[in-house]
């Protein structure tokens, strides 16, 4: 069953995607996550509304309004500190933020306009934008992310997780690939 999110999916050479994929490898040299876990570069996206499991006509209307949703152009940094993310604490996923900007908090609640007007559990449902770069591992209990983020201070700028947002997509995850629709 598929799920749909709306988002961005960065294309593998952009430069976002190329600093993300560096900070894997940082992770991976030392030892701090599976090889077989991170997120692949063609996979890599920024989730702003995760919708779940929808409908056919509730996917057809929010397909029709998110790619009605009108906002400038803007300047969006994704926060080099990694945390864990996901209702499984069991197993969880590490992610980045995204710093918040007024023009991104403006794109969001325009994106929750549109997506509340279907689905009313997704206004009690806390979210967070986010980039997963690792999917979910046990191993990641294990990570002290207060340390791990110490240290990537050290050799990360953060200007390098800069990019200008300027359309968003409806995104179809199913059987491991996304569909932009």
């Amino acid at each position: 069953m598929p799920t749909y999110f709306i988002g961005l999916i960065f294309e593998p050479e952009q430069s976002i995607a190329k600093e993300i994929q560096n900070l894997q490898k940082i992770l991976i040299e030392n030892e701090l996550v599976n090889p077989k876990k991170v997120v692949k570069p063609e996979k890599l996206h920024l989730t702003l509304k995760y919708i779940g499991i929808i409908n056919d006509e509730a996917l057809k209307r929010i397909k029709d309004e998110i790619s009605k949703l009108k906002f400038e152009n803007f300047d969006i940094q994704i926060a080099p500190v990694i945390r864990f993310f996901g209702a499984d604490k069991r197993e969880p996923l590490l992610a980045l933020d995204v710093k918040n900007s007024e023009n991104l908090q403006n794109l969001i609640i325009k994106i929750e306009n549109v997506t509340n007007k279907y689905f009313n559990d997704l206004k009690k449902r806390p979210f967070a934008g986010h980039l997963s770069i690792v999917t979910r591992d046990k191993k990641h209990k294990k990570i002290n992310l207060e340390n791990l983020n110490k240290s990537l201070e050290k050799i990360i700028n953060p200007k390098n997780f800069e990019f200008k947002i300027s359309k968003i997509n409806l995104v179809k995850s199913e059987n491991g690939k996304y569909i932009i629709l």
